[in-house]
């Protein structure tokens, strides 16, 4: 008996919210049109005076028609297959509403810091395949319309990088859509950390705002 016809795929855009064309948007776009599931739209989002990536990401979305949309920073470059595996498991699946990858376990940027901190992600994302309650924006799929239907990410509340991406998997999971972690969905992190910085990231726009969401929840 034949096997029953596969779905076509979804369309997919992606999505690069970016500052100042920082130094790695160049890495960062090629290997998005090397990808083997290249995108039906790309977007390059600068982000609007006194916003954060929050708003530039909504604007995106509300500008692109692709039924899927992707969001991937302008600091990843994304491994070849990491885009085909997010559409074909949102294409297969009509109940996953997002997905989501890792950074991979070869970090770019130089440093005892940034190797810790890309490697603690990679860590943390590939220990913890399958569904998951919230989302990461760094390299990400969501269904347009549900992204749509949730109100996006929620700008006001974080005009800076922060946790608007955990909140916003929330409100997904909270609408009865499900999450999946696909730890193959894998991109190289450029970004150079400090130690200041990363102390500074952790505990101001992560830690704490992640307590005062727990509170209120």
């Amino acid at each position: 008996m034949p096997n029953p016809r596969l779905p076509d795929p979804l369309s997919l855009a992606v999505i690069v919210p970016a500052t100042d064309r920082p130094p790695t948007l160049g890495r960062c776009l090629a290997a998005l049109r090397a990808s083997t599931a290249a995108p039906e739209e790309l977007i390059v989002i600068d982000r609007p005076p006194g916003a954060g990536p929050a708003a530039a990401r909504n604007a995106g979305a509300e500008s692109v028609a692709s039924e899927l949309v992707a969001f991937v920073d302008a600091d990843v470059e994304v491994w070849p297959d990491a885009l085909g595996r997010l559409r074909e498991r949102l294409t297969a699946d009509p109940g996953l509403v997002a997905a989501f990858g890792s950074y991979d376990d070869a970090p770019a940027a130089p440093g005892a810091v940034s190797r810790f901190r890309n490697l603690l992600h990679h860590h943390v994302h590939t220990a913890s395949p399958g569904p998951a309650e919230t989302f990461w924006a760094g390299l990400g799929a969501v269904r347009r319309d549900a992204f749509l239907a949730v109100g996006g990410f929620a700008a006001d509340r974080y005009p800076e990088p922060a946790i608007e991406d955990i909140e916003l998997g929330m409100r997904l999971r909270a609408a009865g859509g499900r999450i999946e972690l696909d730890p193959w969905s894998r991109g190289t992190h450029h970004k150079r950390w400090s130690l200041a910085e990363m102390v500074r990231t952790d505990l101001l726009r992560r830690g704490i705002p992640w307590v005062r969401l727990r509170l209120e929840r």
